[in-house]
């Protein structure tokens, strides 16, 4: 059986936190933002598609013997978790998008980036 170690137990309670108070401080005020440019949308996608990379690099590689480093999974999560997350995840800043004006969509490239590394470092760590 799977038993949760604290940290992620914490991370759990600190991430549905963020989720459902951002539902309810301050939302009253918010405006959708309907205008999504070309480097909105780009952005977004640059989000989708690395943290799609990311979760199958790192499915590949558990299922090859490696074993992840990220203390929030454990060392061998499984494939519906990691999908489950990254899912959740990219909802999330999509939510959040919605909401943002075109140049805060920017910081976007941010997570997309970071997702992007690492599917670069897990490819790298793969093929060594």
């Amino acid at each position: 059986m799977y038993r949760k170690s604290k940290l992620q137990k914490r991370c759990l309670i600190y991430g549905l936190i963020l989720v459902f108070g951002a539902g309810t401080v301050g939302c009253a005020g918010w405006q959708k933002n309907h205008s999504w440019t070309t480097g909105d949308k780009i952005a977004l996608g640059t989000v989708i598609v690395c943290t799609a990379a990311d979760i199958a690099t790192t499915v590949y590689a558990l299922d090859n013997g490696f074993r992840e480093m990220n203390p929030i999974y454990g060392d061998d999560p499984s494939p519906g978790v990691l999908i489950a997350v990254g899912a959740i995840s990219t909802g999330l800043f999509y939510w959040f998008a919605q909401y943002m004006t075109s140049n805060e969509r920017l910081l976007l490239y941010v997570p997309g980036g970071v997702r992007c590394i690492a599917a670069a470092h897990n490819y790298k760590v793969i093929n060594e």
